[in-house]
Parts: C-alpha cells; sequence; structure tokens
C-alpha cells in the first residue's frame, strides 16, 4: 500500500534545505525521502522505500516540488510554480518545443538578485537563441568578463556544460547546446535562473515580458534599457559587493585606496552605457 506523504517546514529549515540542495546536488525531494527511509529504518529496523515525489512546503504552502534550483536566488515567498499546476519537467527532460514562440523576438527582464538598489538589464532577444549565445548576450549586458563556470536552473533542471564532476554526485545536466530559449522559457511569465561564478554566486532572475513580432530590418540581440554598473569580478557576492561599496565611499577608511586600486583606479556603482553594450552585442556570434 502506497501512503501520500506531505512535510510542513519552517521558513529556516525550508531555505537550510534549498542551500544544501546545492551542495548534495540531490533535490529537496530525494534528501527528504533518503532522511525519512533512515529514520524509520532505525526504528523499525525494516528497510522502507519512499518515493520521491513527496509534496513539501513552507508554512505558508509554498510547494517545494522539484525546484531545488531555486535556490540560487528565489526566495520561499516567490518561486515560481508550474503553469496549471503542473509539476516541473523531469531532470533532464527538455520542454516540447513551441513553433510560435520560436518565432518571436522576446522581451526579457534580467535582474541580479539581492542587489540593492537593483542592477537590472532589459534585452531583446530571437526566440531561437540557443542558451550557449544567450549565455554570450547575458555576459555582455551585464558586464561580466566570463571567467567563470555558469548554469541555466528552470523548474529544478540545471542546463549548461555537462561536468563528469557534477555527474559522479547524482545531478544531471543538460547540454545547453541543444536547447533554445523558447523551449525552457514558453510564454510570457515565464523565468529562470541565470547563475554564474558557482563561487561568487551571482544570480540573475530572467522573466519573460513580452513575445514581440521580429521587425523587419531591426537587429537582435538589443538592449533597450539597464540600471547600474556591474560588480566587479571576484568581489565576493552580493554582500562583498556591498561591502566594498561602503569601502569605497569611505573617505576615512584605511582599504579604501587599496580597493580603488584593485578596482582599477575609480568605480561607479550607477554607471550604465546602453550605447557600449548595444555596440558589444553587434559582435556576439
Amino acid at each position: 500500500m502506497t501512503k501520500n506523504l506531505q512535510i510542513e517546514l519552517s521558513d529556516d529549515i525550508y531555505a537550510a534545505m534549498l542551500i544544501l540542495s546545492l551542495v548534495t546536488r540531490q533535490s529537496p525531494e530525494e534528501m527528504a525521502a533518503e532522511w525519512v527511509a533512515m529514520a524509520v529504518t532505525a526504528i523499525t529496523g525494516k528497510p522502507l522505500q519512499v518515493a520521491k515525489s513527496m509534496s513539501m512546503g513552507s508554512p505558508l504552502g509554498t510547494p517545494l516540488g522539484n525546484i531545488l534550483g531555486m535556490a540560487t536566488g528565489i526566495g520561499p515567498y516567490d518561486m515560481p510554480r508550474t503553469r496549471g499546476g503542473k509539476r516541473p519537467q523531469a531532470m533532464g527532460a527538455v520542454p516540447a518545443p513551441n513553433k510560435e514562440a520560436a518565432k518571436a523576438t522576446y522581451q526579457l527582464k534580467v535582474t541580479l538578485r539581492e542587489s540593492k538598489p537593483p542592477i537590472w538589464r532589459r534585452i531583446q532577444v530571437p526566440g531561437s537563441i540557443t542558451l550557449v549565445k544567450l549565455h554570450r548576450v547575458m555576459q555582455v549586458v551585464m558586464g561580466w568578463e566570463d571567467y567563470h563556470l555558469h548554469q541555466y536552473i528552470v523548474d529544478g533542471v540545471y542546463y549548461g556544460t555537462k561536468d563528469p564532476e557534477f555527474e559522479v554526485m547524482g545531478t544531471e545536466t543538460v547540454n545547453e547546446r541543444g536547447v533554445k530559449l523558447y523551449q525552457i522559457a514558453p510564454d510570457v511569465g515565464s523565468r529562470f535562473v541565470y547563475e554564474y561564478d558557482f563561487g561568487d554566486g551571482w544570480q540573475h532572475q530572467v522573466v519573460v515580458e513580452k513575445l514581440l513580432p521580429a521587425k523587419a530590418g531591426a537587429t537582435y540581440p538589443v538592449c533597450i534599457a539597464g540600471k547600474r554598473a556591474c560588480p566587479l569580478e571576484d568581489v565576493g557576492g552580493v554582500w562583498g559587493y556591498q561591502d566594498f561599496l561602503q569601502v569605497i565611499n569611505n573617505p576615512s577608511h584605511p582599504e579604501r585606496e587599496e580597493m580603488l586600486e584593485w578596482a582599477g583606479g575609480a568605480f561607479d556603482p550607477e554607471v550604465f552605457n546602453l550605447e557600449e553594450v548595444n555596440d558589444a552585442l553587434r559582435r556576439v556570434r
């Protein structure tokens, strides 16, 4: 006989499991299933099989589902739900194509999560753009220098460069070269995470704002708006960046000159040059 199991989690435990899932490369359901099986076996002395599809949620009822990747930037109260209440795609699965979306021009809002005030870009790209090329676009529009690894996380599925180390740890990564934007984000309102530099953990929330017809003679990709400068590479993530800004904005801080020298002599967090970004985008292949 099969029994359904629903687990209600406190906010602290909920957040801890999401963080732990990044280390173990398991979904929270898989971790919880193993823990329940071990606990029952220890008590009864009998092996227990627990399905990995158990339902878990926060006290507010937010479904955990297969959204371990959302630990890279979407908190317990704003995790995206699958449309129509459906569960996310199985790990490794590429969603069925949407032919209309494939022909459309996507308007995306890209926001660096936890940045205050927010660092964001609004871009337009073909729906048929590959995730490999979209990565190059993200690097240019945000201002990164592509020194580190990256991945996309869509409803708990990882897309990126296949890494034997991650495969050994039990997480399958879908090769991004075979996937296009319209396949992972078929509708207006679709969202996913683009993560860059697993050490600093720069997590970008990407939201599909509009699906537009391609304009005759228009060149894509194009950035149409944005605010604030990209943080420096290897600054230590969002919190390290905030510390850096506090230091350079304090003339009496003993590390100010050293920090400014490391930053190249000067740094203005409010600067964003749309013309320069679009000039660089024209060279993206």
